[in-house]
């Protein structure tokens, strides 16, 4: 195979790199190591009154206190850590249910309504234009 000259303004094209061959698999590595043989214990059937300890379920450490604080009627704390502060921007749900102050366009919960139709967060500003607008158009509005 011969080189291609090289023309004026035009690169070669690049050798193709050779490929690596494969590592060898060395059987000593990869083998798992021998393991003494142990009896397997036949487990007692699910209805035989006899059982072995190994097979008594026993209830977690959590769940034993868990189930000791519904008994004493004390609901346990779930969430975040309420030494966060409350984030100032979000969504115009977040807003809405009160997880943030306002959202990035400025609007606060008083800006804010329940759309009738969708019952989508929507702001009050664009529910009375979108009347206005109908009226306009001779559309009757719905709501």
């Amino acid at each position: 195979m011969s080189m291609p000259k090289a023309r004026k303004g035009v690169p070669l094209p690049k050798p193709k790199p050779k490929p690596v061959p494969p590592m060898p698999v060395i059987p000593a590595l990869n083998a798992k190591p021998a393991s003494p043989k142990t009896p397997k214990k036949t487990p007692a059937s699910p209805g035989s009154p006899i059982m072995e300890l190994d097979e008594i379920p026993t209830p977690k450490p959590r769940m034993a206190k868990v189930k000791a604080a519904a008994k004493l009627g004390v609901v346990p704390k779930t969430g975040g850590n309420p030494m966060m502060p409350k984030p100032r921007i979000g969504t115009k749900l977040k807003v809405w249910n009160g997880n943030a102050e306002r959202t990035p366009g400025g609007l606060i919960k008083a800006d804010l309504m329940l759309s009738p139709r969708t019952k989508k967060v929507i702001s009050k500003k664009q529910f009375n234009n979108g009347k206005a607008r109908a009226k306009n158009l001779g559309i009757k509005p719905k709501y």
